[in-house]
């Protein structure tokens, strides 16, 4: 881990801390932080509110992460949820983490 320190130093990149948590993957018995963000300090500096979140855990034993810039909230939003695609997704419900595709899409129309 102090080469990977070392590493980033090296190269002026930052390692963002993880907001709502320290860890990434769980298996209920060990929690681990295994995957993050890192940026360079002038990303960092472009986008003053950078930070990671996980999100809920929902067929796996990896949360997924977020990287939220912030500053594009205000104004129209550019990613529109159509309750359509609710109705084809419905389709999926016997894909793989049985059916949980659908409640993650639900859950980016939260955002």
């Amino acid at each position: 881990m102090a080469d990977f320190s070392t590493l980033l130093f090296d190269l002026d990149l930052v390692d963002l801390p993880l907001a709502r948590g320290d860890f990434t993957w769980s298996n209920v018995r060990a929690w681990s932080s295994l995957d993050k963000f890192v940026v360079s300090s002038s990303w960092e500096a472009h986008f003053p509110t950078l930070c990671q979140k996980w999100l809920p855990q929902l067929c796996s034993h990896y949360f997924p992460l977020l990287l939220d810039c912030g500053g594009i909230h205000e104004g129209h939003r550019y990613f529109k949820f159509e309750n359509m695609w609710l109705r084809w997704m419905g389709s999926l419900r016997k894909s793989a983490c049985g059916g949980h595709l659908i409640n993650s899409w639900a859950l980016l129309a939260l955002f």
